[in-house]
């Protein structure tokens, strides 16, 4: 591997230590990450029960706006197992230069996908909420709609997470790539908790109840929910937004230290001229490309149904 390692010397010293002792290793990596995955895996479940525990309703608009996000980002989850294992593949292989254009080539194309679909999200806002909504896809279009084109900023950053994790795991970033993501997800999830333990739409849905006579509970929409929304969707779009850039940054830097641009640096015409660089890079996308739309699609299908 080329020069320019910028590991951190007593993270190679612990690493130096552990190395002949593979299962304290082992052991060591997985109770450290333990407490990491376990919070961004925990994260969603807790703020939709402290939203759900406000208002029905505020809770069916927040999954509508997370269910519609969430799909057109999954969309593309076959830039991270295409890219982690082309990059280990080439890395074993010493060839950093075709490393180097891979990376830049699926860059372009995660940020372009992600600003493609933010555009389409924006376009479509309407017509998909009223197909992803759990319940009274009316009101939720009514009450979530400006929310969901704010949303939709969220989408480049979410789909290029797929492809640049799948870079850094294959260059064994592990460590790196964990931390900038529970940084961000750190982040938002206080942002998201200030905001729904400030919100009042149960004390405002108590007051209902007493001074309008058979109140239906379940279609009732809090006079703040239009609010609420859309500042969730502001905090989960500027926080995307900065994970983009620092795991764009971290990436480069990782790439770099690695000699991947060493003889092209970021000539995107030079990779694109490339035949076998080009012809494998799309043949490798578009077998997992198909089966990511077509099962993401089946999967958010059965849930309507």
């Amino acid at each position: 591997m080329p020069d320019g390692d910028w590991t951190p010397g007593f993270v190679k010293r612990f690493e130096e230590r552990l190395e002949p002792k593979p299962i304290q290793k082992c052991l060591f990596l997985v109770v450290i990450f333990v407490i990491p995955v376990a919070i961004i895996a925990l994260v969603p479940t807790l703020i939709d029960a402290l939203v759900s525990s406000k208002n029905l309703f505020l809770f069916v608009g927040y999954s509508a706006l997370r269910r519609v996000t969430q799909w057109l980002s999954d969309l593309f989850t076959f830039f991270y197992y295409v890219n982690q294992g082309r990059i280990a593949d080439l890395e074993g292989a010493k060839k950093f230069a075709t490393a180097g254009g891979f990376v830049v080539l699926a860059s372009i194309a995660s940020i372009g996908m992600g600003l493609l679909m933010m555009a389409l999200c924006m376009i479509c806002a309407s017509p998909l909420l009223r197909f992803l909504a759990p319940y009274e896809p009316e009101l939720v279009d009514q009450t979530a709609y400006w929310a969901l084109i704010i949303a939709a900023a969220w989408l480049p950053g979410q789909i290029f997470l797929s492809s640049g994790s799948g870079v850094l795991l294959a260059q064994r970033q592990i460590v790196r790539l964990y931390v900038l993501v529970l940084f961000w997800v750190l982040l938002a999830t206080v942002l998201l908790l200030l905001i729904t333990l400030n919100n009042t739409c149960d004390q405002q849905l108590e007051e209902a109840n007493r001074t309008i006579p058979d109140l239906d509970t379940e279609r009732w929409v809090c006079p703040d929910a239009r609010h609420f929304l859309n500042m969730t969707s502001v905090v989960l779009a500027t926080t995307n937004a900065g994970l983009l850039f620092t795991l764009l940054w971290l990436m480069v830097r990782s790439s770099r230290a690695r000699g991947y641009f060493v003889e092209h640096g970021f000539d995107v015409r030079h990779y694109w001229a490339d035949v076998d660089l080009r012809s494998g890079f799309t043949r490798d996308h578009a077998a997992i490309a198909v089966r990511n739309l077509f099962n993401y699609t089946t999967q958010a299908a059965e849930i309507i149904t």
